[in-house]
């Protein structure tokens, strides 16, 4: 299998374990950022530490997370998908997701 096809593959897979728990995510009218951020594992790693081809978030402090985060949503940092994910998130949630996942 091609590297492009393994990114394409980790994307979709990455999408559809994102999209799949919509309902989980506002569960009781309350935005899960435990929830969302345990989405990050199936590309990043368990614990942030990735062994493929997506940046590593275990050394990152959640301020990195957020700037980084913020900079996808707006298109000033390339990507493959992390743009469509940071899309969808207020600053509050970016805060919330990175407080999650940073150290």
């Amino acid at each position: 299998m091609t590297n492009n096809r393994l990114v394409a593959l980790a994307a979709s897979v990455a999408a559809a374990a994102f999209l799949a728990c919509p309902a989980a995510v506002q569960a009781g009218g309350q935005f899960n950022a435990a929830l969302i951020a345990s989405n990050c594992a199936v590309c990043h790693g368990p614990g942030g530490n990735s062994a493929g081809f997506t940046p590593s978030l275990d050394k990152l402090t959640k301020e990195e997370i957020a700037d980084n985060l913020r900079k996808f949503r707006s298109g000033e940092k390339p990507s493959t998908i992390m743009r469509r994910f940071a899309k969808g998130f207020s600053d509050a949630q970016v805060d919330a997701i990175a407080a999650q996942l940073g150290k």
